[in-house]
């Protein structure tokens, strides 16, 4: 009998301990996918949320993260809302501010998931904004390029970001860049629509 509520009592503890889990993740899940749908649909209407929308998405980044710190896409949607804030700061501090929050959410992505393409492209995104073109730029846009030559998502991030630092790159790193926009646009052809801007 004893062992039968010991058991019972562990069997509840489980349950209870499974329970809790899942419903952290269910309430990251809520705010994270509020937030990407949100982007999607920005991205759709090639249009900019409000401050006070992105005020907003930036407190449910907050609270996605806070209930599934270990998801990195979390992360990384709120770097992109960081980006997209930093269009709204004034001072040259809040931006620097601003810049190395996203530094730090892309770094702690790429630990958590070191072959995602996106990570090292936004990466390469947020260095290039702040005109850092240095090794571990370097080592950020090699590695976007090396496991996502054929993102398209990835390819146009880093377009955008080397057209602003074309100067500062050498002419190996020129070449792997135009590599990438050829494999890009061989798979899929709207990419290079997309390019003409930069």
């Amino acid at each position: 009998m004893l062992i039968s509520m010991v058991a019972r009592a562990f069997v509840i503890s489980i349950l209870i301990a499974t329970t809790c889990i899942s419903f952290q993740w269910m309430l990251g899940d809520f705010y994270g996918e509020r937030i990407a749908l949100s982007i999607e649909q920005w991205g759709k209407d090639r249009s900019s949320p409000s401050e006070s929308v992105l005020t907003d998405h930036l407190e449910f980044s907050k609270q996605s993260i806070k209930w599934s710190p270990s998801n990195p896409r979390y992360k990384e949607l709120r770097a992109r809302l960081l980006i997209m804030q930093a269009a709204y700061l004034s001072g040259n501090q809040e931006v620097f501010s601003s810049l190395e929050q996203m530094l730090d959410l892309h770094r702690e992505a790429i630990q958590e998931r070191p072959q995602w393409p996106f990570s090292w492209a936004n990466l390469v995104v947020v260095k290039g904004l702040k005109q850092e073109v240095d090794d571990e730029y370097r080592q950020a846009l090699y590695n976007a390029m090396s496991y996502g030559p054929y993102e398209a998502g990835a390819i146009q991030r880093i377009a955008r970001s080397t057209a602003n630092n074309w100067d500062l790159m050498d002419a190996e790193e020129e070449n792997l860049i135009y590599r990438a926009i050829a494999n890009g646009v061989q798979i899929d052809s709207r990419l290079a629509r997309n390019l003409k801007k930069y």
